[in-house]
C-alpha cells in the first residue's frame, strides 16, 4: 500500500511544464537559409576579424551578428601617381538581441566633407574599421568579390 501511496504521489507532483519538450527542428527545403556554424565564424570580444562577402560572423554568448554588405572603393590604385588617395567605405549589417542597424565606416574620418568615420557605436560595442584590402592595383580595374577583405575590430564598452 505504501508503495502504491508513493507512485500517486510522484505522478501528481509532476506537471506537464516538468516534462522536458522536444524542440521543433526546420524543415529541410531548398529555400533555407545557410547559416555558417558557430566553430566556421564564431567571434568573442574584442575581437580582430577579416570579413569577407557570403559569410555571417556571431558570438554564442552575446546574441550579435555582423554581416558584410557592400564596399565603395575609389582609393588611388596603387600603380597610379595620385593627388589625394581616395578613400573606401564599408557597410556593416549589424543585430544586437533583436535591434538591427546598418553602419557604414570609412578608411578616412570626415572624408569630402562628409560624416563618415572610422568608428561607430551601437548600443555596447565599438566598431572600428583597420583595413579594406587589397589596394585597387591598376586604375578602372574591378577586384573581384571574393577576394576583398575587411579587417575590422570590436569590442565591448
Amino acid at each position: 500500500m505504501l508503495f502504491a501511496t508513493l507512485i500517486v504521489f510522484l505522478f501528481s507532483a509532476c506537471t506537464e511544464s516538468d516534462i522536458p519538450q522536444p524542440t521543433p527542428q526546420p524543415d529541410n527545403t531548398d529555400n533555407e537559409l545557410s547559416i555558417p556554424t558557430a566553430s566556421d565564424n564564431n567571434i568573442a570580444f574584442p575581437d580582430t576579424l577579416i570579413l569577407q562577402y557570403d559569410e555571417i560572423y556571431h558570438t554564442n554568448t552575446r546574441n550579435v551578428l555582423i554581416e558584410l554588405e557592400s564596399i565603395e572603393d575609389s582609393r588611388c590604385p596603387a600603380d597610379v601617381q595620385c593627388v589625394w588617395e581616395g578613400y573606401a567605405v564599408i557597410k556593416l549589417f549589424v543585430q544586437i538581441g533583436i535591434e538591427s542597424h546598418v553602419i557604414e565606416l570609412c578608411t578616412l574620418n570626415n572624408p569630402d566633407g562628409t560624416t563618415l568615420q572610422k568608428n561607430q557605436t551601437i548600443g555596447d560595442y565599438q566598431f572600428n574599421l583597420l583595413a579594406v584590402n587589397p589596394t585597387p592595383e591598376t586604375e578602372g580595374q574591378a577586384i573581384a568579390r571574393e577576394k576583398m577583405r575587411v579587417t575590422l575590430f570590436v569590442k565591448e564598452k
